[in-house]
């Protein structure tokens, strides 16, 4: 993750029940950068520098790509646990 920003006034009247909500810099291994939303992003913590697992969300019709920080997927996946989200498929870039 590059850099990230949390909204507390929705920019488009559209996401004002989405408020707070997260915008990233996500930068992939293969080079492109992507802005995007973080899935369950931390409160309080420097994400910074963090590698990032690839999640497609539905979200308003569509599928997005979204992220989740790699070790919220390591956690899960060590207790057999899936992460409680919207439809999704998980690549780790």
């Amino acid at each position: 993750m590059v850099s990230w920003v949390v909204f507390h006034i929705a920019f488009d009247p559209r996401f004002k029940d989405r408020t707070p909500y997260n915008v990233a810099l996500v930068d992939l291994d293969e080079g492109p950068r992507l802005v995007t939303n973080i899935i369950d992003m931390p409160a309080d913590e420097d994400l910074v520098g963090r590698r990032v697992t690839l999640c497609f969300e539905e979200d308003m019709g569509r599928k997005l790509p979204r992220f989740r920080l790699a070790e919220q997927i390591r956690q899960h996946s060590d207790s057999g646990e899936r992460p409680e989200t919207g439809t999704f498929r998980e690549e780790v870039l």
